[in-house]
């Protein structure tokens, strides 16, 4: 016991000591063009650091032959050994060197592409041929033809549609009564196509020369083609159904798309 009295002191005395031959030394770290904040700085005897705030300024304590450690992330690591000259200036200037990364060496891949797609479709293996047929074939189905079938025609489509097919009823009128008797009746389909024949005549009149050829600008032998050209938007129904303001409306905005159509033929 009376031993380990003097060498607790011993060391006390010591550590005292070298607290006393610490010195504040005082830094500002730079890069090339401005201030480093946050690097890490740690005395590699001590083992104590501290940070560079937001000016890059920062104090530790050292002695002399102190080694300090700078580090921060994008700079190369740099250590600097305390001189007695370290401690006569108001702020020691540490530059650090950014650090230069270099990616590894990669191989560029050719492909064999030749940018057209026959060529190159020819050069796609058969099992990919094969899945590429089956997903368009796929596609296919799914399209709907019944709504495709009743979309309106464009100006510049006009010339595909086909003419509506008319089914004339298989017997003779005028001729007589039918075989057991009876008088025979008008089928109500041609019904409809002679009453829908009298409709042109019937807004012509209704309607007047100057609304189609003055005010609409429809030349005169074109009446009936643009007529049918508006049957489109139902105006047969709609007059039957006496929709007179509804007709107007569609024969002016149809009668500018129709002109245009005229000139380009």
């Amino acid at each position: 016991m009376k031993r380990t009295l003097p060498i607790l002191f011993i060391i006390i005395s010591f550590n005292c000591f070298s607290q006393q031959n610490k010195t504040l030394f005082y830094g500002k770290i730079l890069d090339s063009s401005n201030v480093v904040k946050n690097a890490h700085i740690i005395n590699l005897k001590t083992k104590r650091g501290t940070f560079s705030n937001e000016t890059g300024t920062f104090k530790i304590l050292t002695s002399e032959n102190d080694s300090l450690q700078i580090s921060s992330i994008g700079f190369k690591t740099k250590i600097i050994k305390v001189e007695k000259f370290h401690f006569r200036e108001k702020i020691n200037f540490i530059s650090l060197e950014k650090e230069i990364y270099s990616l590894k060496e990669f191989t560029l891949k050719r492909h064999n592409l030749s940018g057209f797609l026959s060529t190159d479709l020819k050069n796609v293996p058969k099992d990919k041929k094969a899945a590429l047929v089956q997903k368009l074939v796929s596609e296919i189905k799914k399209i709907d033809y019944n709504a495709i079938s009743k979309m309106p025609l464009k100006l510049d489509e006009i010339h595909l549609s086909k003419p509506t097919v008319v089914r004339l009823p298989n017997y003779f009128e005028g001729f007589g009564p039918r075989f057991g008797g009876g008088s025979i009746k008008k089928d109500p389909l041609k019904k409809e196509l002679e009453e829908n024949k009298k409709i042109p005549d019937k807004i012509l009149k209704e309607f007047g020369d100057y609304f189609f050829f003055e005010e609409l600008k429809i030349p005169k032998d074109s009446y009936y083609h643009f007529i049918t050209y508006c049957s489109y938007k139902n105006i047969f129904e709609l007059y039957k159904e006496k929709e007179i303001i509804k007709i107007i409306a569609i024969l002016k905005e149809e009668s500018v798309p129709y002109l245009k159509l005229l000139k380009k033929e």
